[in-house]
């Protein structure tokens, strides 16, 4: 009672028509004037009278006489109704031959997946290192030597590029940071040379402060006692604060400015050698040797190789993929209600569409922490690891896969 499923028949006239998924309407006679949905869920691959194993279309005198054969479909009832004690009961159906209901096909699909204790899926043949090649830099392609799909070891050469523009402004680059070196030579020679003329400078001014000084003391005790005028005390006040002006302006004399100018000098260098170190770094991929691009590891797929020769090429343009061959695994989509079945270690069986015959065997390697819509359902991404793939495998072919649970 845990799979209560409706057995139909169909004339063979009209069974090509039909195919699994597709919605059906439902009366049932034991729940007059109710309406249900559900959908075809398998179709017979031979008639009813096949199966009896006694019906013939030939008369005893061997006279054959056409007669129209009947297949036999299940039908599942997607809407809640209580079936169990409905065994044997009639049923009429109506199908919609174009409407299909993939999700409710899928969700029973996997119910009577879980009872066998395995889980139906599809994937797509991965890689667990594929690389997208995007230079940083402005280039054009010299020759294409490599093909789309080609299997490349490494070092082999992909394409060669004219690496004018870049190179001429590392070379500028350098130029400017040789220039800014010498102006910084000579800016700490001019602060050598500087210091000890300014340190006389300095001793000079300060003498002549103390004199400035001791004369306007001078004054003012001869002005108390009358012996100058005011005119003259002023005068003397004049010369000691041009005096004092005089020392200030040593004291912050160009020495300072020569020390502010090599620290500004130091600092323009530094900017100019990490712009230079930039630069190079854009041409220090293990993917670029020299004006070449080269592929960096063996057994490596390219993929995605759409330029020709005299492209150009701009920064962060993608120019093709790299898919490692070596590292080839399965993503598959499992579904939201099978999930919880699946573990890490599950012994998977892998079977490629384009090869039905051969079996792969496989083991989840890991599963998604989050599950992502396709087609209107929620699906979660489960990794598996293949061993030893071979040639009947490649990157992006679709693959059926069996998981194998505990019931």
């Amino acid at each position: 009672t845990e799979d209560i499923y409706i057995s139909a028949n169909v004339e063979e006239t009209i069974a090509a028509k039909i195919s699994a998924g597709q919605e059906v309407q439902i009366k049932l006679d034991a729940y007059p004037g109710k309406k249900l949905i559900g959908h075809v869920r398998e179709i017979d691959t031979v008639t009813v009278a096949a199966l009896s194993g006694s019906a013939t279309s030939f008369s005893t005198s061997g006279t054959y006489t056409k007669v129209t054969q009947l297949i036999p479909i299940k039908i599942t009832i997607d809407d809640e109704v209580a079936l169990e004690k409905l065994i044997g009961t009639n049923a009429f159906i109506k199908i919609n031959l174009k409407k299909i209901n993939e999700q409710a096909l899928a969700a029973g699909q996997a119910a009577m997946s879980n009872k066998n204790g395995q889980i139906e899926a599809t994937g797509k043949v991965k890689s667990s290192y594929a690389t997208d090649i995007v230079p940083e830099f402005s280039a054009s392609i010299t020759e294409v030597i490599a093909k789309e799909g080609q299997v490349l070891n490494k070092g082999d050469v992909i394409m060669t590029l004219d690496l004018k523009e870049i190179n001429k402004m590392i070379s500028d680059q350098e130029k400017n940071l040789r220039i800014e070196n010498l102006q910084l030579k000579k800016l700490l020679n001019s602060t050598s040379n500087t210091s000890f003329t300014e340190g006389n400078a300095i001793q000079t001014a300060q003498e002549n402060l103390t004199k400035a000084q001791d004369d306007y003391d001078n004054q003012q005790q001869l002005f108390t006692a009358g012996a100058v005028s005011s005119d003259a005390l002023a005068e003397s006040k004049r010369k000691l604060t041009a005096a004092q002006r005089a020392f200030s302006e040593v004291k912050l004399s160009k020495t300072t400015d020569l020390s502010l100018s090599v620290d500004m000098e130091r600092e323009k260098i530094s900017l100019f050698q990490d712009q230079l170190n930039l630069l190079k770094g854009k041409l220090s991929k293990v993917y670029i040797k020299g004006n070449q691009i080269i592929c960096p590891t063996d057994n490596t797929v390219i993929q995605g190789l759409n330029t020709v020769n005299g492209s150009m090429v701009v920064p962060n343009m993608k120019l093709f993929s790299l898919t490692d061959l070596n590292q080839l695994i399965v993503e598959a989509d499992i579904q939201e209600n099978q999930i919880k079945q699946v573990q890490i270690g599950s012994k998977v069986d892998i079977v490629p569409v384009a090869d039905s015959e051969k079996v792969f065997k496989g083991t989840v390697k890991s599963i998604a922490g989050a599950g992502v819509v396709k087609n209107g359902e929620t699906v979660i991404t489960a990794e598996i690891a293949i061993e030893k793939p071979d040639a009947s495998l490649k990157p992006n072919y679709n693959v059926d896969v069996t998981i194998y649970t505990e019931k």
